[in-house]
């Protein structure tokens, strides 16, 4: 913004600065009253037009003064005269609270990408590349405000050159604070764990590690937020051994492509998906995949979709320049791990991972993942919110400090400290000691960052879960005053999708879908009707509850889901389906009593899955259910119409209790006649989802007059989505589809803070 300014003011001849404060900028201008005036108006102006290229503007102040008598803060008493960019107002006290946008990382632009292929240009080829539009910003902040000297580029001073840019109004690296060429900027090398030991440095670094990628081999390469694995994606052999050494056997792996026509050679592309794939934020879009594309299987293990993404930094530009083929792209880690990014306490884990590793000497302060997205009815829905999202702000306004911290899955802190409410970057699933310990360093950086002290802290209810443990021990350890609210899981998913709709202010009937959730009757909770505020909610329905045979197990082991709904239509007959043995059938219900009671949709996915699809063992959560998703992709693919199935039947009932219930008895038997008699799993897909669907719409019609909000992890299902749309799309009152803030737990916290904020009003 302050280069803009500071042009703007150049053109009318105002005198005056512009300065990063923590309020955001703020500009002095002084001068003829008529061009101080046009300053104003022609601001205004521009802004409306267009925001500046990395710049964020929700409101403009401006009030007159006398340049004579203005003192400002540290420039106190002194003239103003030619117009300048000062250096950044630094708060006069730790953990101040910042009003400033932080800003997010940014993929290379085209003006870089120009620079970079020229071999005229002074940066021909040079790996850290950078200007006002693009680069890091996140990832390398030490401090706000944001400027050269509070990020770890303080470590490479400008050489003559790139100051002379840095100082002219009329250059494009005007006050860019990354900029850099091979004189002053990083160096990049290439090694077997990323020491400097035997490198190979500069550009011919990029030719050997193309050739390691050649070759069939892993190579770690560091990027914006951390280090990343890449292989030939279209090698069975390399896609195979990473999934080895990552300990990953079937997770989808992303896609990294060169240019979009290699995107669209690969999959089907939609103009949404496209802009996305384009946005600076540079995320993963998860496309669906071409039936006949040159991927290794082993890249999306069965799914009918493929996660693919556009060159991030310069570095991964210049490597597919030399290669000219899709690589995977993940990051570098073992599942359920954090990601690495600190190069001198990860050479052992580089080494194990990779056969070779290009580094460079930018150091990374914040680590952060990919970001990932899907387009739903047209629209742009959050997986995972990382690198060039995070943090995202979030139309959660309070005055009180509060950091909400998720719940065990996906976990994402969120902060607001009086001024903004923001969500951080996704840190990931709390059973493993590094991501625990990732979790509490995250959650105290982002409110160093942000200036919020730990006032109130607020958790998820289920009593097992790291991050609830932690706040109590938060409260009882603190010298300081500090308090915690826990608050019910489903209400948290609802409340997530009233921020994404701005509906904060209004009583909706949520629908909140997903895996488990603690309950306050003591089951687990995952198929819930809520009618609820931002600060309370009334649990109104539900899905029929079913047995989650052995607890846990059931989320490895789908065919104890699918046992337990059989056995409630069929009776014994359930044990003669080839689940399992009938011995090992035979003792699991009987013992049932002692297994929890569920609502859970996603655990009735998994179950239908395990019947249509004959899954015995899940390698991961949700598996599934995400492949009868894509069974029933490709029927819809195929133009199956709707006409020529009849969707399966789910009743829709009032318990005794006055709860409206989901019965998903009627189509579960069903699913079971239709696998008696070979039907394909593509047609009994499309058929339960087209029930599914029908049945949420049905159950929203006992409360007409209500908007709807679709939140929890299930509502990543887009066949789900898409039908749930298509139904709405006729009915009066609004629907709030999943948004930019993740279905999943992954949005949790954002949630979960807006309750709070309510809560304190009250």
């Amino acid at each position: 913004m302050r280069p803009t300014l500071a042009r703007l003011a150049e053109e009318l001849c105002l005198s005056g600065y512009a300065v990063n404060s923590p309020r955001g900028a703020e500009c002095v201008v002084a001068g003829d009253a008529s061009a101080v005036a046009a300053f104003e108006s022609r601001l205004r102006e521009l802004l409306r037009n267009g925001i500046p290229v990395g710049a964020v503007v929700e409101a403009i102040e401006s009030q007159s003064f006398d340049p004579q008598g203005h003192a400002y803060r540290e420039q106190g008493g002194d003239q103003l005269g030619e117009f300048t960019i000062r250096s950044s107002v630094i708060p006069e006290a730790d953990g101040a609270s910042l009003s400033a946008k932080v800003p997010p990382d940014a993929v290379v632009c085209d003006h870089c990408l120009r620079e970079l292929r020229d071999p005229r240009d002074r940066r021909h080829h040079y790996a850290f590349l950078s200007c006002i539009a693009c680069g890091p910003r996140y990832s390398i902040v030490d401090a706000m405000p944001y400027e050269r000297g509070r990020t770890t580029m303080r470590e490479f001073p400008l050489c003559p050159r790139c100051a002379e840019e840095f100082d002219s109004t009329t250059n494009r690296r005007f006050h860019a604070e990354t900029t850099a060429c091979p004189a002053c900027g990083p160096q990049l090398w290439l090694s077997r764990d990323g020491s400097r030991a035997d490198a190979i440095y500069g550009h011919d670094a990029v030719r050997q590690a193309a050739t390691v990628i050649r070759n069939e081999q892993v190579l770690a390469l560091k990027g914006l937020g951390g280090y990343q694995l890449l292989v030939a994606a279209r090698s069975d052999r390399a896609v195979g051994e990473l999934r080895r050494r990552k300990r990953r056997p079937a997770k989808p792996l992303a896609v990294m492509v060169r240019t979009a026509a290699d995107a669209a050679a690969l999959a089907t592309v939609s103009d949404v998906e496209l802009r996305w794939l384009h946005a600076p934020s540079g995320p993963i879009v998860i496309c669906d995949a071409l039936a006949n594309h040159s991927l290794s299987r082993g890249v999306s293990c069965g799914l009918h979709t493929v996660g693919l993404m556009l060159p991030t930094t310069p570095l991964h530009v210049l490597l597919l320049d030399e290669l000219d083929m899709p690589l995977v792209c993940t990051s570098c880690n073992l599942d359920g791990e954090p990601i690495l990014f600190e190069g001198n306490g990860s050479r052992s884990a580089l080494a194990a991972l990779a056969d070779n590793c290009i580094e460079h000497n930018r150091p990374i302060r914040r680590p952060v993942d990919d970001s990932v997205l899907r387009v739903m009815a047209g629209r742009p829905v959050g997986i995972r919110i990382g690198r060039g999202l995070a943090p995202a702000s979030i139309a959660a306004p309070t005055s009180v400090p509060i950091i909400a911290v998720g719940a065990h899955q996906k976990v994402a802190v969120a902060i607001a400290n009086g001024a903004q409410t923001v969500l951080g970057p996704h840190i990931g699933d709390m059973g493993s000691t590094a991501t625990r310990r990732r979790f509490v360093e995250q959650q105290r950086e982002l409110a160093d960052l942000y200036g919020t002290p730990e006032a109130l802290l607020v958790a998820d209810e289920h009593p097992d879960y790291f991050t609830t443990a932690w706040t109590r021990s938060r409260v009882e350890d603190s010298t300081k005053p500090v308090s915690a609210m826990m608050v019910q899981h489903h209400h948290a998913h609802v409340v997530s999708g009233m921020v994404e709709h701005g509906w904060l202010d209004r009583q909706v009937l949520g629908i909140a879908f997903d895996g488990v959730g603690w309950g306050r009757d003591g089951t687990l909770w995952g198929g819930e009707l809520l009618l609820a505020t931002a600060a309370e909610f009334d649990r109104v329905g539900s899905l029929r509850p079913f047995r989650q045979l052995g607890g846990e197990q059931v989320v490895r082991e789908p065919w104890r889901v699918a046992l337990a709904l059989a056995h409630e239509v069929i009776g014994d007959e359930a044990m003669r389906l080839g689940l399992a043995p009938a011995s090992d059938c035979e003792l699991l219900l009987r013992a049932s009593g002692l297994s929890p009671w569920t609502t859970s949709v996603g655990r009735l996915f998994d179950g239908v899955a395990a019947l249509a699809l004959g899954i015995h063992r899940a390698e991961f959560e949700g598996q599934p259910a995400m492949l009868l998703e894509s069974s029933t992709a490709r029927c819809d693919l195929q133009g199956a119409a709707k006409s020529d199935r009849a969707a399966y039947r789910f009743d829709i009932g009032i318990r005794a209790d006055g709860m409206l219930e989901l019965d998903w008895r009627p189509a579960v038997q069903q699913v079971i006649a239709d696998v008696a008699i070979d039907a394909s799993p593509a047609s009994i897909g499309a058929r339960f989802h087209d029930a599914l669907a029908l049945a949420v719409f049905k159950a929203a019609a006992h409360w007409p007059t209500l908007p709807v909000v679709l939140s929890g992890g299930v509502f990543q299902n887009r066949c789900l989505v898409e039908r749930l749309a298509s139904a709405a799309a006729d009915d009066e009152r609004p629907w709030g589809l999943p948004g930019i803030i993740p279905p999943n737990d992954g949005g949790l916290a954002a949630g979960q803070i807006a309750i709070a904020a309510a809560r304190a009003v009250q």
